[in-house]
């Protein structure tokens, strides 16, 4: 008989290592494979960060809301026409 060849077994070896692959039925896999970072929510922020960052931001605008409302009825300051100092 003839002695197969390296080139032979070498393809065999290919041939078999191509067949078996990965299993894709591994768990590990398939939860990695739909959600490769499942600490991040947005691109660089964890849950807990984009909810403070949301919270920041409204307590900000509320302030922001309610300092543009004293402005707009004139009570942010006392009135500039009484005869007398007023501090403020």
């Amino acid at each position: 008989m003839n002695k197969p060849s390296k080139s032979s077994l070498l393809l065999l070896a290919a041939l078999a290592a191509s067949l078996g692959g990965c299993s894709a039925s591994d768990p590990k896999h398939a939860s990695v494979v739909h959600n490769l970072t499942p600490e991040l929510l947005t691109l660089n922020e964890r849950p807990a960060d984009v909810q403070n960052t949301t919270s920041m931001t409204w307590n900000s605008g509320n302030r922001m809301f309610w300092n543009d409302i004293q402005r707009a009825t004139l009570t942010d300051r006392p009135s500039r026409l009484s005869r007398h100092p007023v501090p403020h």
